[in-house]
């Protein structure tokens, strides 16, 4: 008989391991976050994903950029495909709305991403390092670090992709899509934000909307204690 043996792969991997014949991997070495991202002003902090959207006779892919602090969706395009090449068009066109090319680059956005092949692939990394935007990677066993935008991912499947009937096209998907992106950043009030809309967070005018509301807040509250005060002293 040949003197062959089985050797399970745990076992050679260790030998040759122990051996020096295995590299060490580089994959995934960058800083990850560790689902404590808080930031106290737009465009310092992006989050993107990508989220199928059900589509009649075809694929269909929502890719989104999202502004961390206001929760605004910066740019989000639909997408017949979800390649490398259509997450950097996603965030060039991004970056061209924000006006953060005129931007110095300590001034440009950290991204916020999880490890799709995608957004670790070595083109998607040099696009980041040529515009110089750093990137943060989702924690393992970490998934609320993006979860901002997987939040408006939900929000628009169950508030509008999935009370309708599919679509019966890409087009109408598209335009669909565009217009509650526009009805989200511009009339939604967002819990995540303290119900205040996220264009009005983006552009700072937030603080004054909720200071007047809790200023209305504690007027009816002392309203009511003065009613309350003289219903008593009326029952005496």
């Amino acid at each position: 008989m040949d003197d062959i043996v089985y050797v399970s792969a745990s076992s050679t991997y260790r030998v040759l391991k122990d051996a020096g014949l295995i590299p060490e991997q580089e994959y995934h070495k960058k800083k990850n976050a560790d689902g404590k991202i808080e930031v106290d002003q737009p465009n310092k902090m992006w989050h993107t994903d990508i989220s199928y959207i059900p589509v009649k006779n075809t694929h269909a892919y929502l890719i989104c950029v999202l502004d961390g602090y206001s929760r605004k969706i910066i740019y989000g395009e639909l997408s017949q495909t979800m390649t490398t090449d259509d997450m950097q068009r996603v965030l060039s066109r991004a970056m061209f709305k924000a006006g953060i090319f005129d931007l110095d680059p300590i001034s440009r956005p950290v991204l916020v991403s999880d490890n799709g092949t995608h957004l670790v692939s070595k083109s998607f990394t040099e696009f980041l390092e040529e515009w110089e935007i750093k990137h943060i990677r989702t924690a393992v066993r970490h998934p609320e670090t993006n979860g901002k935008i997987e939040v408006f991912h939900k929000t628009i499947k169950y508030e509008n992709v999935y009370r309708k009937e599919t679509y019966q096209s890409f087009y109408e998907a598209r335009e669909d899509i565009e217009n509650f992106i526009d009805y989200y950043n511009s009339e939604r009030l967002h819990q995540g934000v303290d119900y205040v809309i996220p264009d009005q967070k983006y552009n700072g005018k937030a603080d004054k909307i909720i200071d007047e509301r809790k200023k209305k807040h504690q007027t009816a509250i002392d309203r009511r204690k003065r009613l309350n005060r003289k219903r008593k002293s009326t029952a005496a």
